[in-house]
């Protein structure tokens, strides 16, 4: 069995070009909307975080997903996202262009202000 990759950089290597490309998107629009986050590896998957990991991406064999820290943020803005598969803490959508990226810029941010 593979070694997990240890740090963002090598999770990104470990990709298949098909996802890496619609991967970097995604994690260059966290980074943009979380400016301060440091960017960590936790759970196996980029993480971002200022006093508390605020959210993480990961991409998934058919999806990417969006996992948000604050699951009460998330659940206050569930109708936002009703044509994505959504859990109890995350966001799941098959190409980076499904995301509603307005909705989920506020989830992020509400969610950076309860979290820090």
């Amino acid at each position: 069995m593979p070694a997990k990759p240890a740090t963002v950089p090598a999770y990104v290597a470990s990709l298949p070009s098909a996802k890496r490309a619609e991967f970097e998107q995604l994690r260059d629009w966290v980074r943009n909307v979380l400016p301060d986050a440091a960017e960590t590896m936790a759970y196996k998957m980029p993480t971002y975080e200022g006093s508390e990991k605020i959210c993480a991406i990961a991409a998934q064999k058919r999806y990417f997903a969006l996992y948000v820290c604050d699951t009460d943020t998330l659940e206050r803005h569930r109708s936002e996202f009703d044509h994505l598969n959504v859990g109890k803490g995350c966001i799941r959508f098959a190409h980076f262009d499904d995301l509603p990226r307005g909705a989920a810029r506020r989830v992020l941010r509400e969610a950076a202000r309860e979290l820090g």
